[in-house]
């Protein structure tokens, strides 16, 4: 999808530029800022294929804010400068429109240090509209050229657990086979078998962090128009996780929602930052609340925990669903469960679901031992070494 933002406080300039773009397609995507706050509001939550700025602007909304005769070029500074600390989302193409030469004359030479195209906006002179149009023909025809594209829209990578081969994704794929056919393509990603002593070496689960980025970033090119849904199960949810977190926001594709199965993540994990980072609508976490497995994860298992147990802790605003069901590590890849995660999949929406029983005093100390033995096994051997070397 190929979409502008358009900062401009002239209704009239606005809606030239606007005519101007839908010559090219109608239904382009075009958003409006009327002034620099606005339009980094939106630059932070949303990539843009084009940025289409002013150099003259208010600085925000209020009747106080006069004209800033360099608002759009400090914009444009404020994007190259919070992108290399990964706080926006940078747009493809930056264009600047001013009717004063003047000014276009002044700031050309950063307006070439920043790799911006610059033009001047005239009601008589249309040479404008054909250097707008020409950029963003240009754009399209590198997208259409270099990139082989997909007509796929969805599509769900499925990543497995450790000590499998992942006989779950298999089962998955059958069933949006016969129920969702044509809605998703089912990407079972496998990287073979995981043995326990790997899981256990930090170094050893960076290595399967780094493949799936570099499997996502292969999956951008392909198919730049499809949505990618994520579904995890045990060590899958954490190589899900720090890859979301690790990869490149330019070489992402677009993410949709993400539903982890018996987590190993910890529960106090904040998933603020990769929710803004792609835009995530809804993560669904499905616990089983006797899965004796993750209490080993928790113990053992450094970096690790066992939010698929417990749950995560808050909801960023609904985004962060925890779903709990008796059961074991395995025992939630049944054909409902499948229903429910392509239909949130598919539409944001999962009916909450919550089998645990009352608290007893002997299931909050039990809790609490859990939680506490990393730190407890940490003491331990600390102590072991102590006495061995000392």
């Amino acid at each position: 999808m190929i979409d502008f933002l358009i900062v401009e406080d002239s209704c009239e300039k606005y809606d030239n530029i606007c005519k101007v773009i839908r010559t090219i397609q109608a239904d382009f995507d075009i958003k409006r800022a009327e002034n620099v706050a606005d339009a980094i509001t939106l630059v932070k939550k949303r990539k843009f294929s084009f940025l289409i700025v002013d150099i003259q602007l208010p600085d925000s909304q209020s009747e106080n804010s006069e004209v800033n005769s360099n608002a759009g070029l400090e914009l444009i500074k404020w994007i190259k400068h919070s992108q290399k600390r990964k706080k926006c989302l940078p747009p493809d193409n930056i264009l600047i429109l001013s009717q004063y030469s003047e000014l276009i004359e002044k700031h050309s030479s950063d307006f070439t240090r920043t790799r911006v195209f610059s033009y001047l906006y005239s009601r008589e002179d249309c040479k404008w509209e054909s250097d707008v149009k020409d950029c963003i023909e240009e754009y399209i025809l590198k997208k259409t050229d270099n990139i082989k594209k997909s007509d796929e829209e969805n599509i769900i990578y499925s990543v497995h657990g450790i000590n499998t081969y992942g006989e779950w994704q298999d089962e998955l794929s059958q069933f949006i086979k016969s129920k969702f056919d044509g809605l998703f393509n089912h990407i079972p990603y496998k990287y073979q078998y995981f043995p326990i002593y790997s899981f256990l070496n930090p170094f050893l689960r960076k290595r399967e962090v780094k493949r799936l980025i570099k499997d996502l970033e292969h999956c951008a090119r392909r198919a730049p128009n499809a949505t990618v849904h994520l579904v995890g199960h045990s060590f899958g949810t954490h190589v899900i996780c720090e890859a979301l977190d690790k990869i490149t926001v330019e070489l992402s594709p677009k993410i949709g929602n993400v539903v982890l199965v018996n987590s190993v993540i910890k529960s106090g994990y904040d998933w603020s930052n990769i929710v803004k980072k792609h835009g995530i609508n809804k993560i669904v976490n499905e616990c089983g609340i006797n899965d004796r497995v993750l209490i080993l994860s928790q113990m053992t298992a450094f970096g690790l925990g066992m939010a698929g147990r417990t749950g995560f802790k808050g909801k960023l605003y609904d985004t962060l669903t925890n779903r709990y069901f008796k059961g074991g590590h395995s025992s939630l890849f049944t054909d409902q469960h499948f229903q429910d995660w392509c239909t949130v999949l598919a539409s944001d929406t999962i009916k909450n679901i919550d089998e645990r029983g009352k608290v007893t005093k002997l299931d909050a100390f039990k809790n609490s031992l859990i939680i506490a033995s990393p730190y407890v096994l940490g003491l331990f051997l600390s102590y072991l070494s102590y006495r061995v070397f000392f």
